[in-house]
């Protein structure tokens, strides 16, 4: 199960904000995903209630917990991942795609894998390199974009391709 993040915390996904803050290749991965058949639950990063529940009941079918969040999505998903790991609940991959708030650096150890995509060429809306809490129990791969913005970083399709066939290749 993939938990998606949209990016601002207005509508997200199929409301006003779905195209114009900049998501629509978080859009994207998710269509990717659901036509390869995986179940995606779509939130906007102010429904962390939502995803959390999406995240739990996920775990408790034995589908493995995978969170794609860009923006602030990104750091809504990082926070839901440290949420998660409170409730020894795994995350197989969390991508977080230049995700930019407070706290957002820090991968908790229940993440197998976080996929970091960010750039600089966005004043204050950019994201950083990611480390994780267990060096030993969480991969980090960070990928520094400084091609993209903050606003279309998402769009670039080698990296929606590349998150769509890590999840894909990391099903049980």
């Amino acid at each position: 199960t993939i938990v998606i993040q949209g990016g601002s915390a207005s509508s997200g996904f199929g409301g006003s904000s779905a195209s114009s803050s900049g998501n629509s290749g978080v859009g994207e991965i998710a269509t990717a995903l659901e036509a390869r058949g995986e179940t995606v639950s779509r939130h906007n990063s102010g429904d962390v209630l939502g995803a959390m529940a999406a995240a739990i009941a996920a775990h408790q079918r034995g589908e493995p917990v995978n969170i794609v969040g860009h923006s602030t999505g990104g750091d809504t998903s990082v926070g839901l991942a440290h949420v998660l790991n409170t409730l020894n609940i795994p995350v197989s991959t969390l991508v977080s795609i230049d995700s930019f708030g407070l706290n957002n650096t820090t991968i908790p150890p229940n993440v197998s894998l976080n996929l970091n995509f960010h750039q600089n060429k966005t004043p204050v809306l950019r994201g950083g390199p990611n480390r994780a809490l267990a060096p030993d129990r969480t991969q980090i791969v960070n990928i520094y974009r400084p091609e993209n913005t903050h606003f279309n970083i998402d769009d670039a399709e080698d990296i929606r391709n590349s998150i769509v066939n890590q999840i894909l290749g990391r099903r049980k």
